[in-house]
């Protein structure tokens, strides 16, 4: 009971952070592409990466919300933060020349290192969740196994 209801505090704060984040640069989409322009990509791959961040965001948080998908959208949320996370470390070691963007209004006033441990936190949720969800699928198909295969004494 309190497994099931840590999974879903996690996964609710998942989906909240996605969809915010997602609809805060769909509904300024001119000002995250002049952030993306900002970074050290090529300018034909701007268009793309501009819409397919929050698309991405989007499609998470859906498949986190439905139980079927729960698992794929926690992987898409690993993959995602472990990209921002990764981001956030190059701009902590100076790598790009222009200052780069915050890509989000829900975080924009921390500094670099504590979005840092923010993204890292949520990519450790997504994998205790995912972890969990694991634990709980091998119990469950050990019982199954049990139930359906009565022992026998010869």
């Amino acid at each position: 009971m309190i497994r099931k209801l840590i999974e879903e505090f996690i996964c609710g704060s998942l989906v909240l952070m996605f969809l915010y984040t997602a609809l805060e640069k769909l509904l300024n989409i001119n000002q995250f592409h002049v952030y993306i322009g900002n970074q050290a990509i090529p300018r034909y791959l701007m268009p793309a990466i501009t819409y397919s961040i929050p698309i991405i965001e989007l499609i998470a948080a859906v498949l986190i919300i439905a139980g079927k998908t729960r698992r794929s959208g926690l992987y898409i949320s690993v993959i995602l933060m472990s990209i921002f996370s990764l981001y956030v470390f190059l701009v902590i070691l100076g790598v790009f020349q222009k200052q780069p963007c915050n890509c989000g209004d829900l975080i924009q006033h921390l500094s670099w290192n504590e979005h840092m441990v923010f993204n890292l936190l949520f990519t450790g949720l997504s994998i205790i969740v995912i972890y969990m969800n694991k634990n709980s699928n091998s119990t469950k198909n050990k019982n199954m196994t049990k139930a359906n295969y009565p022992v026998t004494r010869g």
